[in-house]
């Protein structure tokens, strides 16, 4: 039997569709792990660290085995908990794509090492484009960092790093700032990882249209084929169709 605390930042309405799919999803979850407890965090309009840094103190002070985070603009699998937490992972999230083109991976991986006069190293991140070369065949790939839509993490691994947990920069997300100082200040380093068997869907905003964008617009929906008839052509065509 283990403790999750689930926390989910509700900044203030949520996409029906995502609605309706949590709804499943916690169904699910008390049918499937049925000797699982679980705590449910729902603070309103936070940002996005604070939200995260009081789930962990929650998730610590209620000793919730993990804390799991799931987006309010993330649609996931009815399995999502119980494949994350059978991987035995420190930290493992849910495969999720950033959803503004290109459409990278929300994960990522280091390279350009480089070390500092006093002895500290360095590193720069960069999406993670090339996982599928390095997969295994349980679908887990190791990481430096992942984005937290759709995460699972051990509260041992939280309890280890000196708060604040999570912290939003100029030029980095509060999640990738937590992997990077466990990453940095633990040892052994902490197992992070994406798992690729189990991929969420990253709901994207409605499109507007304006002026500044309606030709960008048109050609991005403009049909392959022209569709021969103009609107008001069709529209006599399905009239005639009618009265016949």
């Amino acid at each position: 039997m283990s403790k999750t605390l689930i926390g989910i930042n509700v900044l203030e309405s949520v996409n029906s569709h995502v609605y309706a799919n949590h709804i499943k999803f916690f169904t699910n979850l008390k049918i499937a792990s049925p000797e699982d407890q679980f705590v449910l965090f729902t603070p309103y309009r936070m940002a996005i660290d604070s939200m995260r840094n009081a789930a962990a103190k929650i998730a610590i002070e209620h000793k919730c085995d993990y804390l799991m985070f799931i987006d309010d603009d993330v649609i996931i699998k009815p399995e999502t908990y119980s494949v994350l937490k059978a991987a035995n992972k420190d930290c493992i999230m849910a495969l999720t794509y950033i959803r503004g083109y290109p459409f990278a991976p929300m994960f990522f991986k280091a390279f350009n090492q480089i070390t500092d006069g006093d002895g500290t190293v360095r590193e720069f991140l960069t999406t993670y484009d090339d996982y599928k070369d390095h997969v295994g065949d349980d679908g887990i790939v190791d990481c430096a960092a992942v984005g937290f839509s759709c995460v699972l993490i051990k509260t041992e691994l939280i309890k280890a790093v000196a708060p604040p947990w999570f912290i939003t920069g100029q030029n980095h997300t509060e999640d990738v700032y937590f992997c990077n100082k466990a990453r940095y200040t633990l040892e052994p380093a902490p197992t992070i990882c994406c798992h690729t068997k189990i991929p969420t869907m990253h709901i994207m905003m409605p499109d507007g249209v304006t002026d500044y964008n309606v030709e960008k617009l048109r050609e991005l929906y403009a049909p392959e084929k022209p569709l021969g008839l103009s609107r008001d052509e069709r529209i006599q065509e399905t009239l005639r169709m009618l009265s016949e």
